[in-house]
């Protein structure tokens, strides 16, 4: 992590160094979790790992953005985004129109990154294929609850390892 932070200041200093820096937006985020032998901290709680599995700790992933004069400093939220998402803000960005011919599978996050009101997305679809002899799977997720093909359904806040099926009661 230090060595990532030490990079991506390499970076945003080379930005500030071309004048640059309130012209370029930077997107920080990572294709899947924590290997199973690290222990992270997280609201108070202790993480294990799922790095492989469909657990929120293998599949949830943080997205960090930078962007000088536009983005709020500090903001956090809750949103969720979806791989799918990226082209449908960069399109945005970009001042592109998206028509029938373009994948737009995804929803752009440009208002979530600019502090302005939007509904955002309500739920994304997952279909997991590891290829290192791990089980394949799908989940469809709200920001709050986490539903599997198999019926097998959690609020991942409150249930990192998802142990308390909501669907048997």
């Amino acid at each position: 992590v230090e060595y990532t932070d030490k990079l991506v200041g390499r970076i945003q200093s080379k930005l500030k160094e071309i004048g640059q820096v309130e012209h370029t937006i930077i997107l920080f985020t990572a294709d899947n979790g924590t290997h199973p032998n690290i222990t992270s901290s997280w609201q108070g709680k202790s993480v294990q790992g799922a790095k492989g599995t469909m657990l929120d700790a293998g599949t949830h992933v943080p997205l960090i953005v930078s962007w000088p004069g536009k983005s709020l400093g500090g903001l956090q939220s809750d949103t969720l985004v979806d791989f799918t998402d990226f082209y449908a803000t960069f399109a945005e960005l970009a001042n592109i129109k998206l028509d029938e011919t373009d994948p737009i599978d995804g929803h752009s996050f440009l208002p979530q990154i600019l502090g302005t009101p939007s509904k955002g997305r309500e739920f994304a679809f997952c279909h997991y294929q590891p290829y290192w002899n791990k089980k394949p799977g799908q989940f469809a997720r709200s920001a709050k609850y986490k539903l599997y093909r198999d019926g097998g359904f959690y609020e991942t806040g409150k249930d990192l390892r998802e142990q308390n099926d909501l669907s048997k009661s």
